[in-house]
C-alpha cells in the first residue's frame, strides 16, 4: 500500500546511553497512518567521549591506522596488536546504512588492503571489531 499522507511514526526498540561510552545496537520501525509496518531497521551507534581519530586524516584511532584518507576509494588498513586473529570490518554512509562489510584474518598487526573504490565520492565511517576491541574512523573517498 501506498499512503502519501503527514503522520509517519518511528519506533524504537532499544535505547542509546548518551552518559555511557559504549557501542548500541538501535532497532526501530515506521508505521504510516493506515497502519501499514516497515521492516525492522537496525544501525549501530558509538558513543565517544574522546574524539581523537574520529577525524579525516591519516591517524590512529584505538590500534587502527587508516591511509591515505582521503584516497580514491583504495585505503590501506593497519590493524595493531590489541585487535585478535579475526576482525569485521564494517563502512556506513552518512545516512547510517551498511554500504560495506567483511571479515578479515588479521594475525599480530597485519596490514590489510579495503577497495571502497565502487562507492560514490563522500565521508563514510569505518569500524572495525575484533573480539572486545572497537575502532572507528571517517574516511573519505574522493
Amino acid at each position: 500500500n501506498y499512503y502519501s499522507g503527514p503522520g509517519i511514526t518511528v519506533a524504537t526498540v532499544d535505547e542509546v546511553n548518551t552518559q555511557s561510552e559504549g557501542t548500541y545496537l538501535v532497532s526501530y520501525t515506521a508505521t504510516d497512518g493506515s497502519g501499514n509496518v516497515s521492516a525492522t531497521v537496525e544501525r549501530w551507534v558509538q558513543v565517544i567521549e574522546n574524539l581523537d581519530g574520529l577525524g579525516l586524516g591519516e591517524g590512529t584511532a584505538n590500534g587502527l591506522s587508516v591511509y591515505p584518507n582521503p584516497s580514491t576509494g583504495k585505503f590501506v588498513l593497519v590493524l595493531g596488536q590489541e585487535f585478535a586473529p579475526t576482525a569485521q570490518v564494517w563502512v556506513y554512509g552518512t545516512n547510517g546504512q551498511l554500504v560495506f562489510q567483511s571479515e578479515r584474518n588479521n594475525g599480530q598487526g597485519m596490514v590489510q588492503s579495503l577497495d571502497l573504490s565502487h562507492l560514490s565520492a563522500g565521508v563514510y565511517r569505518l569500524m572495525v571489531r575484533s573480539g572486545e576491541q572497537l575502532a572507528t574512523m571517517n574516511i573519505a573517498i574522493e
